[in-house]
């Protein structure tokens, strides 16, 4: 990078995708972290690979404005993004939804398991905001939350 005094953010998410709505002109970007359960929650070496790295890097990522170049790729206006961890088990979802919240700001970190979203959808209120597990779970659509299950 040019500019030596801004740190470079360097991942690559699992997916990235928007979500417009019709109605009013909005759209949310998200980008997906498929978690297996083979990567370090935290190490003492803060390598890339390591969850919560990657969860300071796409905070870095969010506060530098960065996300806005898919304004031109999805022709929309956007104002920050959601990160979205879909996990493998209820042990590694509770182990992420600690860390996420161990490392603030993390509103922007949404959580849930494989197991909640096959049955319920994507759309369905299966996410933990910012890694509250007490809480109600949330829709990723807002109020237009609907269930639709995958097959």
């Amino acid at each position: 990078m040019p500019d030596r005094r801004i740190q470079e953010v360097q991942f690559t998410p699992d997916a990235v995708f928007a979500t417009c709505d019709s109605v009013e002109p909005k759209t949310c970007l998200s980008f997906l972290e498929v978690d297996r359960g083979t990567e370090t929650m935290a190490s003492p070496k803060r390598a890339m690979t390591d969850i919560r790295q990657k969860i300071i890097s796409y905070q870095f990522y969010f506060r530098s404005a960065r996300y806005k170049r898919y304004e031109g790729i999805f022709d929309c206006s956007l104002r920050g993004f959601r990160l979205l961890f879909l996990t493998h088990s209820l042990g590694r979802l509770t182990a992420l939804c600690q860390l996420v919240q161990g490392t603030p700001p993390s509103d922007f970190v949404w959580l849930t398991e494989c197991s909640r979203l096959f049955p319920d959808g994507v759309s369905a209120r299966i996410w933990a905001r910012g890694g509250d597990l007490q809480g109600p779970a949330q829709s990723i659509l807002g109020s237009l939350c609907c269930r639709a299950p995958l097959p």
